[in-house]
Formats: structure tokens, sequence, C-alpha cells
């Protein structure tokens, strides 16, 4: 469940970064851009998914943390 929550930034910022680029749209964390498919603005949620990425700093944070306790956990164990 933890990996989950640490790779969804990561999956988040590649997906608005990869749609962004392909239908030539601008995208940055600075402000929302306007970018329209078939009529509709997407460019706020582009610019959502874009700056959710940088959840991933505490997200994978907490993800090395709990992995090295996990491995304490398991080179301590008693038998």
């Amino acid at each position: 469940m933890l990996t989950l929550v640490s790779v969804a930034p990561i999956v988040s910022l590649t997906l608005a970064v990869t749609l962004a680029t392909s239908l030539g749209c601008a995208l940055d964390e600075g402000s929302v851009h306007p970018c329209r498919v078939a009529g509709i603005d997407i460019g706020d949620a582009l610019y959502t998914g874009a700056v959710f990425g940088w959840l991933m700093l505490v997200t994978w944070a907490g993800l090395l943390v709990s992995l090295g306790v996990w491995i304490w956990l398991i080179a301590h164990r008693r038998s």
C-alpha cells in the first residue's frame, strides 16, 4: 500500500508531462496554462497533476524510512 502511495505522485507527474507534450501545451508549476482537447480546457488538471509530483519528496522519504525499519526488523528478529 505504501509503495502505491509513494509511486502515485511520479505517475501523476509523468502522465501530465506526457499528455501536455503530446498535445503541444505549455506546462510548468508556476501557473495554469490553457490546453484545449475536444473543446474542453484541461489546463487545470495538467497543472494539478504536475504539482502533485512534488509530493514525491515526502512520500519517497516515508517509503525509504519504512523500508529501512522493515529491513532492520528482519535483520534483528529473534529466531
